[in-house]
């Protein structure tokens, strides 16, 4: 009997970003970039939420997340992730919101985002 095979494609994604806090003491707006807040990237589909992947904020705000979904992921259409929202950490606690498609009321939400696939320079 011969031993059916499938191939899976897989997709990378490389997310590239930079975080700024701004601050308003004394009515001046400051902003600045904050080292070392965790970020994670998810994904929410209509009955769950995927997580895809995270990443860590150098001196400058800066960040760079990679991840890898295959061809039969039910939230990879079209060469685009849609639906998607972002947790941002400092020292360990939560400072944007949960799951912003979960409960509205939320602090911050960074939410509505589209990673699309480029092609490769």
């Amino acid at each position: 009997m011969a031993a059916s095979s499938s191939i899976i494609n897989l997709r990378r994604f490389i997310i590239k970003g930079q975080i700024e806090c701004s601050f308003t003491p004394d009515s001046t707006e400051f902003i600045e970039e904050i080292p070392n807040l965790e970020i994670e990237f998810w994904q929410k589909s209509p009955l769950d939420v995927f997580f895809l992947g995270k990443g860590v904020t150098d001196s400058s705000g800066n960040f760079v997340i990679t991840f890898e979904v295959n061809d039969k992921t039910s939230y990879l259409r079209d060469g685009a992730i849609e639906n998607v929202f972002a947790k941002v950490f400092y020292k360990g606690g939560i400072i944007s919101g949960e799951n912003p498609y979960k409960d509205f009321n939320q602090p911050r939400p960074i939410i509505n985002i589209t990673l699309r696939l480029t092609s490769p320079h």
